[in-house]
């Protein structure tokens, strides 16, 4: 009891001052940030950068600036978006220094001379120095009760738990933190304080919305979230919070709500026979809600067929939901909510964006995300000039039906076969005398996508080697239009095949592939080689890939 009342004090304390001053994130001004290099030589020193990391509001989160640096060793920069309370790291010559906030303006002095032996130097100034010298001493307080991220993940994956002692658990690490915040502020009392307060309940109830994902949150634990306001814009607000909120509210749909939209919705659109296999399916579903243990791997199989051929109206519902619960919201915050959502994906977010901009209720946040959106049609465009300068070539590879290839020289293919024998046998036929590596992903894996992105040195470098990957796309969830833009989309200089459903299945069963991405390692004699670890493409340790390739 003492632990709800704690937060929710703290709660209603926050609501109190936001209130009073009627707070928006919208800044009279864009903060700008100045610094000098001391010591910094022009010649010495040219290879010397200054970064900015910096929070935003949109699906990306962060975004890095690197900042021009002029004979006399100052930098300055001006923020993208008028808004109060960014937050951003600094990093000179590959020094990272702390995250900063800034409202107006932060000067920093860094010396360069110092910093060349080791040691971090630097001065803060300006208008906002104050408030960063008062985080920063209460981050560098010894806090032996803080909530870790390996405290939360511990008490969050704990399968063993239940959810209302998940709950409890984290309200009680929760007071444990605010007991030491209270007691840090009373020694150190400041106009900055309620920064402190509204990092722990960011975290506070971005864990909640991590905790009651696929569950039914109460009314009322849900009518206290939605109300909380936060007013910075640093890690603890727009991950921690919004962008959990963002998972709770688009990405998952509890299971109640999974039956309401598989009754309501696409039960009308289906034919007799996908219909009785849906009938069956809300039936297992209802008694799962009643809660009886229905854990077959049938059940599991419709769920994930239902979801999967149907995502369109799976994403749909979700986004009904979200625009639902974005109302109840204040204006900023349910904006707030909307220009994070979405993900990183252009082609998944174009539907996305068209479904809430003109539900936005800010002029700033709206103009934000009209912004966003004209980059990603931008993108979109030089994705579909890719795809239409594809050309056919003929091939003695008998992999499947040729797509096209891509104006950089990437194939691609869809799989014709549906047995995984005869994929690899196609494989080994199309590269004689390579080992193979076979990268399996689909579309909507961010892991998948942040790997291949950052693929095209190693690809490169394994080009002038016996090594050759090839990647192959699962159909789960995926179209094959959805492959080939983003195949285009990432630019990547690779074979490429699409599998069809069958064949998706069946090799995730045949090696025993939990998820995605996944790797299989094929030698130049059609082996499989479970021995040759590969977890990404990336990072790929080539040396080592060879001489356990080649060893006995």
């Amino acid at each position: 009891m003492k632990v709800i009342l704690f937060t929710l004090l703290s709660f209603l304390f926050l609501s109190f001052l936001t209130a009073q001053e009627d707070f928006t994130h919208l800044n009279k001004v864009r903060p700008v940030v100045k610094g000098q290099l001391l010591g910094y030589d022009v010649d010495r020193d040219d290879n010397v950068t200054v970064k900015l990391r910096c929070y935003e509001p949109g699906p990306h989160k962060t975004r890095t600036y690197e900042i021009p640096i002029d004979k006399n060793g100052q930098f300055e920069h001006t923020f993208k978006y008028p808004i109060r309370f960014q937050y951003f790291q600094l990093s000179v010559g590959g020094f990272y220094y702390d995250w900063y906030t800034i409202d107006r303006e932060l000067l920093f002095e860094v010396n360069m001379k110092d910093q060349r032996k080791g040691e971090e130097v630097i001065k803060l100034s300006g208008q906002d120095a104050e408030m960063n010298h008062y985080l920063q001493h209460y981050e560098t307080t010894s806090k032996p009760t803080k909530m870790s991220p390996s405290t939360l993940n511990n008490i969050l994956r704990d399968r063993e738990a239940t959810l209302e002692e998940k709950h409890a658990k984290l309200d009680e690490k929760f007071a444990e933190e605010l007991k030491f915040e209270e007691t840090f502020i009373d020694q150190n009392p400041s106009p900055f304080a309620w920064m402190l307060t509204e990092n722990r309940l960011s975290k506070n109830y971005g864990s909640l919305f991590i905790c009651y994902s696929r569950n039914e949150m109460p009314d009322s634990l849900i009518q206290e979230v939605l109300s909380y306001q936060p007013r910075q814009m640093n890690k603890n607000t727009i991950i921690d919070y919004y962008d959990y909120s963002v998972n709770f509210f688009y990405n998952r749909l509890t299971q109640s709500e999974r039956l309401t939209y598989f009754k309501n919705d696409l039960f009308p659109t289906l034919d007799s026979p996908e219909k009785e296999r849906l009938i069956a399916f809300l039936d297992s579903l209802a008694l799962r809600i009643l809660g009886e243990d229905i854990q077959s791997k049938a059940f599991f199989k419709e769920s994930s067929h239902f979801h999967n051929r149907y995502i369109e109206f799976y994403k749909e519902a979700a986004l009904e939901k979200l625009i639902h619960m974005t109302s109840l919201m204040s204006a900023e915050q349910g904006d707030m909510v909307k220009l994070i959502g979405g993900g990183e994906d252009v082609l998944e977010r174009r539907k996305f964006t068209a479904g809430v901009l003109p539900t936005m209720q800010t002029d700033w946040a709206r103009n934000i995300l009209q912004e966003e959106r004209k980059q990603d049609q931008k993108r979109l465009q030089l994705i579909d000039d890719r795809l239409s300068e594809m050309k056919i070539e003929e091939t003695t590879a008998d992999i499947g039906e040729q797509i096209g290839i891509l104006p950089e020289g990437a194939p691609l293919f869809h799989a014709k076969y549906e047995e995984v024998d005869s994929l690899l046998l196609t494989l080994r036929a199309a590269y004689p005398d390579k080992d193979l590596i076979l990268d399996i992903w689909t579309t909507w894996c961010s892991p998948c996508i942040g790997d291949m992105q950052q693929s095209a040195p190693k690809l490169a470098q394994l080009a002038a080697t016996d090594i050759q990957v090839v990647y192959l796309c699962s159909s789960q969830a995926v179209k094959p239009e959805m492959w080939q833009k983003k195949v285009a989309e990432l630019n990547l200089n690779a074979h490429h095949i699409y599998m069809n459903d069958h064949l998706s299945t069946r090799l995730m069963e045949r090696f025993q592939l939990r998820g995605f991405p996944s790797h299989l390692v094929i030698d130049k004699e059609g082996m499989y080689r479970a021995d040759v670890h590969v977890d990404n493409i990336s990072r790929l340790d080539l040396e080592r890939v060879q001489r356990e390739l080649r060893s006995e």
